[in-house]
């Protein structure tokens, strides 16, 4: 756990836990702590993910939803109906 101690007229010592500072952070700082985690050794290069290339599940969705939307005139009635069921869930 991250310990800060700032020297004031009084001593006070802050016990942050490491998801709660985690949770603080916006993607910048983000970042900016995965550059140093590399620097020191903690993490490789090649883990570190662009924000803009999508991961293997991504990919695999889309590719999924693609072939949905060329083959929608075959789907049945019954998986249409599925699949409109599933989507107005989040309308």
């Amino acid at each position: 756990m991250p310990r800060f101690t700032e020297y004031t007229e009084v001593d006070v010592t802050i016990d942050i836990k490491p998801q709660e500072y985690f949770d603080s952070c916006d993607s910048y700082d983000i970042e900016e702590f995965i550059d140093i985690l590399i620097e020191s050794g903690y993490l490789s290069k090649e883990s570190k993910i662009n924000s803009d290339e999508k991961t293997y599940y991504e990919k695999e969705w889309s590719t999924v939803l693609d072939r949905l939307d060329r083959n929608r005139l075959s789907l049945s009635n019954e998986e249409t109906e599925l699949i409109e069921k599933i989507a107005s869930r989040f309308i």
